[in-house]
């Protein structure tokens, strides 16, 4: 029996000292913005209600990465799919930006993409804001912050930690 644990903690410091010290587990994110709503739409989509969500976080070492979206409600059909690279978050209010994958709109993907959210709380008397969303740009989202509070959601919500 004293062979058999000897063998298992001789396996055990050979494949710890294999990892090398580099190695950690990836813990929780150190900030993020979830959540997403609707909105009235302008631009290329006048007077279309449009689904927004959003998913990203920010890890301990400061890399961004998520998504958002926007699904047009009268289809149910994608319209937009951006992957963040970028997410800046100060107190109740995160800009991000990134590269457009998807878009219903000719000649946009693979364009660089950016745009805020505001969150004013919970409740159903208050309601949260996202920015226009700027399409080309040569900016990320460190370097410019549309105006969060230029659409209230008209439902949903979305949370900014």
């Amino acid at each position: 029996m004293s062979t058999v644990l000897l063998l298992f903690l001789l396996l055990m410091v050979l494949t710890i000292g294999l990892m090398g010290p580099g190695v950690a587990l990836a813990g929780p994110p150190a900030q993020t913005v979830t959540g997403g709503g609707t909105i009235d739409t302008y631009g290329p989509w006048p007077g279309v209600e449009i689904k927004t969500e959003i998913s990203a976080q920010i890890d301990a070492d400061g890399v961004a990465s998520g998504m958002v979206q926007g699904v047009a409600l009268y289809s149910g059909k994608l319209m937009l799919h951006v992957d963040i690279d970028c997410l800046d978050i100060e107190d109740n209010k995160a800009w991000f930006s990134g590269t457009i994958k998807h878009i219903d709109y000719p000649g946009w993907a693979g364009q660089s993409f950016i745009g805020g959210v505001i969150d004013r709380g919970d409740g159903h008397s208050v309601k949260d804001g996202r920015s226009y969303f700027f399409i080309g740009f040569p900016y990320n989202c460190e370097f410019l912050h549309p105006d969060p509070e230029i659409f209230e959601w008209t439902r949903g919500d979305v949370q900014v930690r």
